[in-house]
């Protein structure tokens, strides 16, 4: 008889242990207790984690991230969906021979949206293998935009390829408006900044306590949080410099301000790649026009299909990788946004040191 139900604090280490086998070996999840507790381990110490039992052992998890894990004051009723896996299920295929393990997914699956039907869920790089199930469940499911900037400060390329055509160096004259930067090192920053209405513009509803406990207090990643103002603060932009072949390359990954206000960013972008020497920055987003978009001066990648902007670098591969997202909201109205840094998307797959 399979059975499903929560994870409680005392199956961590047998959950540990089933993912090691069943999803990756070695991967952060089974190895990197601190890393395992700070996304998925509540305060009350239960963990965030529905399971899949068959004779007492585990054959399925299916992970998953509150909003409220990261400031108790926000929603709960808005979940971020995160890993999963079924003992004997293979990674990366549309079609699966393992009948019963198709048959365990879709049990533990199916359990959760049950559980949370009455939620805003948000599933940032929907699993192939579940597509049909997704349909079926009339999840509004889109592909993520892809954007970036190519550096003109720098001179030698290892990671782009025949790009130099796609160069653009920052022009003064179309960014007449002054615009600061001031980089977020604590919570204080932010409180003095008077960034509360920022949040406003979008679902799900973040907060400032959030921004901090999600990136600043990551215990892998480093993450930067640059505070963009115009007379007064409109914008917020978190990012990490990933590397790769002796070079640096810009991750944006969440985003806090209106969707106009997006079009100031493009001094900003040119700023951060400077600073930080980075070859290009690129974005993975939902919900900001495109028009938007194109005025902050990023390039749709979608328009330039055979240039490789690589989405792993955990291990490094030259590849492109799209994003599908989907969300069901049951709960709120309003503008649904997503970015790479929901659910766990921007996830470690190995114990990299900040």
């Amino acid at each position: 008889m399979l059975i499903i139900k929560p994870a409680r604090k005392i199956d961590k280490v047998k959950i540990q242990k089933f993912m090691n086998l069943n999803f990756k070996k070695n991967h952060i999840i089974s190895k990197n207790s601190k890393f395992f507790n700070w996304q998925y381990r509540n305060s009350d110490g239960k963990i965030n984690c529905t399971l899949a039992l068959k004779n007492k052992e585990i054959v399925g998890v299916y992970f998953y991230v509150p909003l409220s894990h990261f400031d108790k004051k926000l929603d709960k009723n808005h979940i971020f969906f995160s890993t999963w896996t079924v003992k004997g299920f293979k990674k990366n295929i549309s079609i699966n021979e393992n009948k019963e393990g198709i048959a365990i997914a879709l049990k533990i699956i199916n359990n959760i949206y049950q559980y949370f039907k009455s939620y805003l869920i948000i599933n940032v790089g929907i699993d192939i293998r579940l597509k049909k199930f997704h349909e079926y469940k009339k999840i509004k499911s889109y592909i993520s935009n892809h954007h970036f900037i190519i550096s003109p400060y720098i001179k030698k390329f290892n990671i782009l390829q025949k790009c130099s055509h796609l160069i653009k160096k920052f022009n003064k004259k179309k960014n007449k408006a002054k615009i600061n930067f001031k980089k977020i090192k604590k919570l204080n920053d932010l409180k003095k900044l008077e960034t509360e209405d920022l949040f406003n513009y979008q679902i799900p509803l973040k907060s400032n306590d959030y921004l901090i406990n999600r990136y600043l207090k990551h215990p892998i990643y480093k993450y930067h949080i640059y505070a963009i103002s115009r007379k007064k603060t409109i914008a917020l932009c978190v990012f990490r410099v990933a590397k790769a072949k002796n070079t640096n390359v810009i991750r944006i990954i969440d985003y806090v301000g209106s969707n106009k206000s997006f079009r100031y960013l493009n001094h900003f972008f040119y700023k951060i790649l400077k600073l930080y020497k980075a070859e290009y920055l690129d974005f993975y987003s939902f919900g900001i026009p495109l028009s938007d978009l194109k005025k902050s001066g990023l390039i749709d990648k979608n328009n330039y299909k055979d240039l490789i902007i690589p989405e792993y670098f955990e291990p490094f591969l030259y590849k492109n990788i799209v994003i599908p997202v989907g969300y069901l909201n049951y709960v709120t109205k309003g503008n649904v946004r997503i970015f790479k840094g929901d659910g766990d998307q921007d996830r470690p797959s190995i114990n990299t040191q900040r």
